[in-house]
């Protein structure tokens, strides 16, 4: 008993000191779109100049942003969108955000679920129900549509029995119409940044972001829709 307590002591102390480092470090400064911004030419030449290990070092950035409950995931997933083309920049997220998100989950399953249920018992209590009357569908339903952080629903399962192999395939599925909306957003940056004048309407609704406005708006739909379920589970 004691060493189970040792061990999660330690393990809450190493990721708050990660999240703390993260910040003290300024590294949260490079996830800002003004930084993307000023540095965008030299990202997508180091993109350029490193086919493979680029894709290495963006998946092995957002899985540890995920896994730390970086609040900048959106943020991350346009990037992505900006410097690697489709399918390859949702691929490369849906892919890292599942990895980062099993990693929270298995951390609050084994080793903080007490302390992150007292820490966050309100938000828990209220996702309770859906996950004991159906698991596959409000899980998946979550995903879709995004009611609660994306790290609150990384630790909630855990903390609710959610089976493992059920988080990880409805994460992967659930997130993959946000993430192509979100990366195809970030599609349309490169003709904003690489014109000096300051944008028109024109320019911000170029085709790239049409299509990422038609497929957010599609999510929207799909959401109202989810909604529905949930009620209906809610109230079954």
């Amino acid at each position: 008993m004691e060493r189970r307590k040792g061990l999660r002591v330690a393990l809450l102390l190493t990721l708050v000191l990660a999240i703390a480092l993260f910040y003290l470090l300024g590294f949260h400064k490079y996830f800002t779109f003004s930084y993307l911004k000023q540095n965008h030419a030299r990202l997508l030449l180091y993109v350029e100049n490193h086919p493979w290990q680029s894709p290495l070092v963006f998946m092995g950035i957002y899985i540890l942003a995920v896994t730390l409950a970086f609040p900048g995931a959106s943020l991350l997933t346009i990037i992505g969108g900006f410097l690697f083309a489709q399918p390859f920049a949702t691929l490369y997220v849906i892919f890292s955000a599942t990895i980062g998100a099993t990693a929270l989950f298995l951390i609050a399953k084994t080793s903080l679920g007490q302390w992150l249920e007292k820490r966050f018992f309100p938000t828990i209590q209220k996702l309770r129900h859906g996950f004991n009357k159906r698991p596959n569908s409000y899980m998946l339903f979550l995903r879709l549509t995004p009611l609660f952080p994306f790290w609150i629903i990384n630790i909630a399962p855990a903390l609710l029995g959610v089976q493992l192999k059920t988080f990880i395939w409805t994460t992967f599925v659930g997130i993959i119409p946000g993430t192509f909306a979100y990366a195809q957003a970030g599609r349309g940056l490169e003709s904003l940044f690489a014109n000096p004048a300051p944008p028109t309407l024109s320019a911000l609704l170029n085709p790239e972001v049409r299509l990422a406005l038609i497929a957010l708006s599609a999510l929207t739909l799909l959401s109202i829709l989810l909604k529905t379920l949930k009620e209906k589970i809610e109230h079954d």
